[in-house]
């Protein structure tokens, strides 16, 4: 069996030194291959080897050492052209390597950027360095190579142990932020794709999944090009006082991106608070703006909900707040298609199956 790896830093190739975790403090560019990221993939194959043998050829390739948390959407589309270069046919998987803190933000992207991969591509992290002895960097490695190895799906996946030891695969547009005291992962609706149990890829049969039939259908390639970011599209979250009156973009932004609370709502009294008087400020100005999630079309809707959307603004149904960020900005960020109209498509199995929700 034969891989690609590519690393680009992270928690997985960082090293703890004292009390800091770093890469490498001497790397000054941040999308530029440097030299700690050799010793990161050595450390990391090398303790592959030593506990699981030698039965995979590993192609290397560093297109980056940073940590995720200073990713920007640059990241993305240098990840798709490292892919893209690569003549995919004569490999049976990718495995990126990949920080934590951004980790669902670049699997989304290229959920999308590379849906029409022909082979499976897992993004892999860690909770800790791999010296620390709580790392579960190495079993995740372990587990990408295990759902290569499995040839039961294509397309593009995350795994991750959780503190339990189960190793849990992820839709690559469906994983969520981890949670900020125990660095668990989620799936958006609360169900995951799979796991690896003794080795194997177990698929988790449920209406929310696809199953790996529809998931080995390889569709068209997103965007004819490669695509470049050049113009950021900044989201916003909700909560009790977030004032709008100190929010003022220069330039104005294309696109906007406006999560919700659960039940798709948002302030909508109080000069200052009401969400209706920004977008509607916004859109005079000529900004598309988005809200999300609505759970389903026709549903009854809160009057604040029904608020919003009389505003004008675009609701996107069923879709996590990474998913969503990512989508939209590949979408403005490119020449190819109606941005709106790339955004109403279901792109990699982000949107959750109406009679999920």
């Amino acid at each position: 069996m034969k891989i690609l790896v590519l690393f680009t830093g992270g928690t997985i190739g960082s090293t703890a030194d004292g009390a800091t975790v770093h890469t490498d403090p001497a790397a000054a560019i941040p999308y530029a291959p440097v030299h700690a990221a050799a010793a990161a993939a050595s450390r990391l194959l090398s303790l592959y080897r030593a506990r699981f043998g030698e039965d995979v050829l590993f192609e290397v390739r560093r297109p980056c050492n940073l940590l995720s948390e200073n990713a920007t959407p640059e990241l993305w589309s240098l990840l798709e052209r490292s892919v893209r270069e690569e003549e995919l046919a004569v490999y049976d998987g990718v495995i990126i390597t990949h920080g934590s803190d951004t980790l669902p933000y670049t699997c989304a992207a290229l959920a999308f950027l590379l849906r029409d991969v022909p082979i499976p591509l897992v993004l892999v992290a860690s909770n800790y360095s791999l010296g620390d002895s709580r790392s579960n960097g190495l079993a995740n490695f372990r587990s990408a190579v295990e759902l290569i190895a499995s040839r039961q799906v294509r397309g593009v996946f995350t795994v991750f142990q959780d503190e339990k030891g189960a190793n849990r695969v992820y839709l690559a547009a469906r994983i969520q932020e981890a949670d900020t005291a125990r660095d668990q992962f989620t799936s958006y609706g609360g169900v995951d794709f799979g796991e690896i149990r003794g080795g194997k890829f177990v698929w988790n049969e449920h209406p929310d999944n696809p199953s790996p039939s529809e998931i080995n259908q390889i569709p068209a390639r997103l965007l004819p090009a490669n695509w470049v970011f050049q113009e950021p599209v900044p989201a916003l979250r909700p909560y009790p006082g977030l004032s709008y009156q100190w929010i003022r973009y220069d330039p104005q932004p294309r696109a906007l991106l406006h999560y919700l609370y659960h039940a798709a709502t948002a302030c909508t009294q109080g000069k200052a608070y009401d969400l209706t008087h920004f977008l509607q400020e916004c859109q005079s100005k000529g900004t598309d703006c988005y809200l999300a999630p609505f759970k389903a079309e026709g549903d009854a809707l809160y009057e604040t909900s029904r608020a919003l959307l009389a505003t004008g603004a675009i609701p996107l149904y069923r879709i996590s707040f990474e998913a969503a960020y990512a989508k939209l900005t590949i979408a403005y960020n490119q020449g190819e298609h109606s941005s709106k109209r790339l955004i109403e498509q279901c792109i990699a199995f982000e949107r959750l199956p109406e009679r999920a929700v």
